[in-house]
């Protein structure tokens, strides 16, 4: 939640003068370079698992990442950094009802409690955050 935060509030800075695609690919650029660094530490052969996994890293990378968390970069230019984070709260939201028509995978009924706690959580919110 510290780095989350530290990250919204550099981001809503570095976003005032950078456009959303030079902070991105600086923003997994540095990831990048961490996550290698951090797997040669640990001695972390990341191709040990075959090309499927690295297969589906990627896709996750590409999918949710680049076009996911893009635009959460995006909007640091024109929204509060506390209300971004806010929004964030809905990926696991979205996640379950693509899941249900995707997938066909049917929420529990505390899964489904959670996601409308979430949505009116985040929804009480934004009409907060709207009034200042």
């Amino acid at each position: 939640a510290i780095a989350v935060a530290v990250y919204m509030l550099i981001g809503r800075v570095v976003r005032t003068y950078a456009s959303t695609s030079v902070y991105t690919y600086l923003v997994y650029f540095a990831c990048s370079v961490v996550l290698i660094i951090m797997c040669l530490i640990s001695q972390t052969n990341i191709f040990a698992y075959g090309v499927a996994p690295v297969m589906v890293g990627f896709l996750l990378a590409v999918f949710s990442t680049i076009l996911g968390h893009s635009i959460f970069s995006w909007c640091l230019k024109y929204f509060s950094p506390s209300f971004v984070s806010a929004s964030k709260l809905l990926e696991p939201v979205v996640a379950g009802i693509l899941a249900f028509f995707v997938f066909e995978e049917i929420p529990n009924p505390l899964q489904f409690l959670g996601a409308i706690l979430v949505l009116l959580g985040v929804y009480w919110y934004s009409q907060l955050e709207n009034k200042t």
